[in-house]
């Protein structure tokens, strides 16, 4: 994934060079997405290699801000960053387990956290706007397990895509509303306690997407 982004980076600066001198508008807002996030995946555990399935779900209200340069044919560079995080799970999930593998109270939550996006956005004259793009977020664990292992924090990049349509006052300020989905690359974390053996870990692979109805406003200039 790393060297697909460096490559789709390369790919928006390019664009970005090739219409700058005749770029004409500068665009700053801010937006509020009602944000549902989708977590699915399995843990295996050491040792017995039992493989636990789940999916949650959960909603939440998040903020961003955004800047985009854009030409007069109506193509433009956009940056958007998140303000706040968002549980995975919703709420904490406590397990009561009591295996030769693994024993004690175990309690699992997860957020996602930091989550910025680099976008090409096209505008069209009736108002219309597409956009896709490049995301990465923090996931950060925590957890509190009866083993005392532990995951680490880690960083995912995901694809970006949204729709919507925009409405501009005489004065410049513009009202967006709109559909964007991100689909996050498979995570997978490696627990902090062996098992039996050295080479034996608890294990979690999980696919992570978030899907927001959002609302922005903002000035052009």
């Amino acid at each position: 994934m790393i060297k697909t982004a460096k490559i789709s980076l390369a790919a928006l600066l390019t664009v970005l060079f090739a219409f700058s001198a005749n770029a004409v508008e500068i665009r700053v807002g801010v937006s509020a997405g009602f944000a549902q996030l989708e977590a699915s995946g399995q843990e295996t555990l050491k040792d017995s290699s039992n493989v636990t399935k789940a999916t949650e779900q959960a909603n939440a209200i998040i903020p961003s801000i955004f800047a985009e340069l854009t030409a007069d044919n109506g193509l433009g560079l956009g940056y958007d960053m998140i303000a706040g995080s968002a549980d995975l799970t919703g709420s904490t999930k406590t397990r009561n387990l009591q295996r030769h593998d693994d024993t004690g109270t175990n309690k699992a939550n997860a957020e996602v956290d930091g989550v910025t996006t680099l976008y090409l956005i096209k505008m069209f004259e009736n108002g219309l706007y597409v956009k896709a793009g490049l995301s990465s977020a923090d996931v950060n664990t925590k957890e509190t397990l009866g083993s005392g292992s532990t995951y680490k924090n880690i960083s995912v990049d995901g694809k970006h895509f949204g729709i919507g349509m925009e409405r501009v006052s005489d004065g410049g300020l513009f009202l967006r509303a709109g559909l964007e989905h991100t689909d996050f690359d498979t995570l997978n974390l490696t627990g902090s306690q062996s098992g039996a053996s050295s080479t034996s870990f608890n294990k979690i692979k999980a696919d992570i997407d978030m899907t927001a109805a959002k609302l922005s406003v903002g000035k052009r200039f």
